[in-house]
């Protein structure tokens, strides 16, 4: 019924026209309106065991990192860590330490 009436009277429609421009993106983009209505979620998969081997190994190769960055990196390791030990996820840390690694420039996992 409402359809029928929308078909019949197309100046009751509500119309909203956008226009966003882009420049060369090499990137995943994702594009987002009335950003104060919605929620984002990061999921990250992996178990417990080879997160914990994930931060084993980064704690080797930060070594080789400027002391500076170093102790900003053990931060988020360790806070990672007990957030493991609390059984909650560890999401925002390991954004993190994602930022840090992209900031320094570091080659992880290195061996």
């Amino acid at each position: 019924m409402y359809l029928g009436h929308l078909e019949n009277n197309p100046s009751s429609i509500p119309v909203q026209i956008n226009s966003i421009t882009l420049g060369n993106i090499h990137s995943p983009v994702q594009l987002q309106q009335a950003s104060s209505q919605s929620n984002q979620h990061l999921v990250m998969g992996g178990n417990s065991e080879a997160i914990l081997e994930l931060l084993t190994q980064l704690e080797k190769d930060i070594k080789k990192v400027d002391s500076a960055f170093q102790a900003d990196f053990q931060t988020e390791i360790d806070y990672a860590r007990k957030q493991l030990g609390r059984s909650k996820s560890p999401a925002e840390q390991l954004g993190n330490i994602g930022s840090l690694i992209k900031d320094v420039g570091i080659n992880v996992l290195q061996m």
